[in-house]
């Protein structure tokens, strides 16, 4: 918002924006201001309960989750496809198939996709590509030899995140996910 505000991109040459505001930083765009996309995502669980531990913690969001969940709060709902079909602000609205066909049209064409245990390679990438300095890899994620023991530990930790439910609740709450986010 701030970019936007101080009409930045008008001022300087930006190479890189780093955001986990995707509307917001979208923004910033136009057909004469191109940019590219990186995206780490994660699984519909984790990013529909990463969405409620933000609002509950920043007082946005008052209800328990298996409430969160369960209402049309635009972040529990297809949030991904809402936001690239155009659908943000119609959210108490059902998606359609063709709303699902143009966020994966433009999901194709204007993103680069890296799961999120790839962060290195999705670095990597970005720096040949805007041919930054390669040092700066290392210095963010160290050099090879650790890569392999960071990548098990990512690999378990996503594991852990995808074992069944161990409650009725949990249960109940990680099948409204999936009801409710069919196309993301």
């Amino acid at each position: 918002k701030h970019a936007y505000v101080h009409k930045m991109l008008k001022k300087v040459k930006v190479d890189f924006i780093a955001s986990p505001f995707l509307m917001e930083t979208a923004s910033l765009f136009s057909p004469k201001k191109k940019g590219r996309i990186f995206g780490l995502f994660t699984n519909v669980q984790t990013l529909v309960r990463s969405s409620y531990d933000y609002l509950s913690q920043h007082e946005l969001y008052n209800g328990t989750l298996l409430e969160f969940v369960s209402n049309d709060h635009v972040l529990a709902n297809n949030y991904v496809t809402r936001l690239l079909s155009g659908r943000w602000e119609d959210h108490t609205q059902p998606l359609t198939h063709e709303d699902y066909t143009l966020a994966q049209s433009i999901m194709r064409e204007k993103f680069v996709i890296v799961p999120m245990y790839e962060q290195r390679a999705l670095v990597e990438r970005m720096v040949e590509m805007f041919g930054w300095e390669k040092l700066s890899v290392p210095c963010i994620y160290g050099y090879p030899g650790g890569t392999r023991r960071r990548l098990k530990r990512e690999l378990e930790k996503l594991h852990q995140q995808q074992k069944p439910p161990n409650t009725d609740l949990e249960h109940e709450i990680e099948r409204i996910i999936y009801e409710h986010n069919v196309y993301d």
